[in-house]
C-alpha cells in the first residue's frame, strides 16, 4: 500500500492502461466508513468509478484502511485528531 513517501508516478507503475474518454469520479462523506464499506464496493462497480475520495471515513489511527480490489487507498488523516478509540 502506498504511504505518504509514494509518488504518484510510483502508484501508476505496472498499472493497465485504460482507454476511457472521461474519468469518473465519486466524493463522499460516509459519516463512518466500517459499516458501509459494502455500500461503497457496490457504488464503486456500479458506476464504473475511477477515482473515489472519501472524507469522515472515523478510522482511528489504529484502524486498519479498508482494501477494496482494483482500487489503491491512499489515507492522509488529520493532524492532532481524536480517533474513536481515544474517547
Amino acid at each position: 500500500m502506498p504511504n505518504r513517501d509514494t509518488s504518484i508516478d510510483d502508484v501508476a507503475t505496472g498499472m493497465k492502461s485504460n482507454e476511457k474518454k472521461c474519468m469518473r469520479i465519486l466524493q463522499w462523506n460516509t459519516d463512518g466508513i466500517k459499516s458501509k464499506i459494502g455500500e461503497l464496493e457496490m457504488r464503486l462497480k456500479k458506476r464504473d468509478i475511477d477515482l473515489a475520495m472519501i472524507q469522515e471515513s472515523k478510522l482511528g489511527k489504529g484502524q486498519r484502511t479498508p482494501h477494496i480490489k482494483g482500487y489503491i487507498a491512499i489515507r492522509e488523516d488529520r493532524q492532532g485528531a481524536r480517533g474513536p478509540e481515544d474517547d
